[in-house]
């Protein structure tokens, strides 16, 4: 099990190819004005999985803002709980990103001790995680080594969305680059030489995303609580109903991190709105 931050740039590429012959060519490069860094890839054997995202029917954990994925690879099958953090400038994202071996009996016997079992049963409660839409994928990874040190993964994917009703799949070429955080700086620039060489854009949207377009899915925003403004003009009464409004707005926003545990924060403004709350009504 691993519980870590990841510090990854998405690319979306028209071809793979460049990227390889970039990677097998990929020369000394000079990070700093005095700083000579030696710069290898090493490829790694191929890999296909198939993974499946899963969410409950009211989408509990896509609007607490995670994502939760099946993968299979071969015989071995794990879950991973992300959030789902959108990419600054550059391609980068930074999210949370959580990890453990599937039961047997799959979903439906996750535990709650380990890192994805326990935001899943805190976040989803008594709703089980059904399927949402499922993406296959042929891998080639590479390791990157900075003077012989292991400083970053980098993965060619083509990837298939399976839309379904006889529809034609999305197709999909992505470049990732997952780097250790102790060499995202240097990494930094190291990207921007790969993405200038090779033509890539950063990925406006994540697989999920895409997939989500791709199957016409949407996940619902939060209800119409009716007005919240207050006028010149306003009432008592409507002032109270535009107060309990807003601070119920803030009640069920704070919802999902409440449950979850792990920023006090969230739960001390669920208890603000709730005391304010208390006072208009």
């Amino acid at each position: 099990d691993n519980d870590t931050d990841e510090n990854e740039w998405h690319f979306d590429a028209l071809d793979l190819r460049p990227v390889e012959r970039w990677l097998a060519a990929l020369p000394t490069v000079s990070f700093e004005s005095e700083d000579q860094r030696t710069i290898t890839t090493l490829a790694q054997p191929p890999q296909r999985f198939i993974d499946s995202y899963l969410d409950t029917d009211d989408w509990r954990m896509a609007r607490a803002g995670f994502v939760v994925r099946t993968r299979r690879r071969g015989r071995q099958d794990e879950i991973t709980l992300k959030t789902t953090k959108q990419a600054v400038k550059g391609g980068l994202r930074e999210a949370l990103a959580v990890t453990e071996e599937l039961p047997e009996s799959r979903v439906t016997a996750l535990g709650h001790d380990g890192p994805v079992g326990r935001r899943v049963h805190a976040v989803a409660g008594r709703q089980p995680l059904r399927p949402i839409l499922q993406v296959r994928t042929r891998r080639r990874p590479f390791t990157v080594r900075i003077d012989g040190v292991d400083a970053a993964q980098i993965a060619l994917d083509d990837t298939v969305i399976v839309v379904g009703n006889g529809q034609r799949p999305m197709q999909l070429r992505r470049v990732e680059v997952v780097a250790f955080p102790v060499w995202t700086g240097m990494l930094a620039r190291l990207v921007r030489q790969l993405r200038a060489a090779c033509g890539l854009q950063p990925a406006a949207l994540s697989k999920f995303e895409a997939g989500l377009l791709a199957r016409d899915l949407e996940i619902p925003g939060p209800p119409d609580l009716g007005p919240t403004d207050i006028g010149p003009e306003a009432t008592l009464g409507e002032l109270a109903y535009a107060v309990v409004r807003r601070q119920l707005a803030v009640l069920r926003d704070k919802e999902p991190g409440t449950r979850l545990g792990e920023d006090p924060e969230e739960l001390h403004e669920m208890r603000v709105a709730t005391r304010r709350l208390r006072a208009a009504l």
